[in-house]
């Protein structure tokens, strides 16, 4: 009877034991997990025809966490995070981060794709206004 209960409590110490193991792997950080922040500057209109297609600067704040991206694009870098979120129908920012790096989003119906290292990234797409870059940094 003795054995019984030592074997029951041992069974009960590993099943705790396996479920600390597999939540605390379900919550490790990723490598580029934290907010980041990318600016690209304004493009287009580079003439005097008041027709010709202009695009503001883009700032646009990102969350990675677990390698998935979540955001929104703010219409201009002076723009704060409580003035975005007052524009009800704000575009998110939707993406991953793979173990290299290697960064796939889409904002709308905009296809994003770059490079990330730990404290940096680096963006590409084409919109409106032809192909853009916007680079940015880890906030925290």
């Amino acid at each position: 009877m003795k054995n019984c209960i030592n074997r029951g409590v041992a069974l009960a110490f590993l099943g705790c034991g396996a479920t600390a193991i597999i939540v605390s792997h379900a919550y490790a950080a990723g490598p580029y997990d934290g907010t980041w922040v990318v600016d690209s500057p304004a493009v287009g209109r580079a003439t005097s025809d008041p027709t010709a297609a202009y695009c503001p600067p883009v700032h646009a704040l990102a969350i990675v966490n677990n390698n998935v991206i979540t955001g929104d694009f703010f219409a201009s870098p002076d723009e704060t995070p409580a003035q975005a979120a007052a524009i009800v129908g704000r575009p998110p920012i939707t993406g991953t981060v793979d173990a290299d790096g290697t960064v796939t989003a889409r904002i709308l119906s905009i296809q994003i794709t770059g490079k990330a290292t730990p404290n940096s990234v680096e963006l590409k797409w084409t919109g409106e206004c032809g192909p853009r870059t916007g680079v940015g940094k880890r906030a925290s």
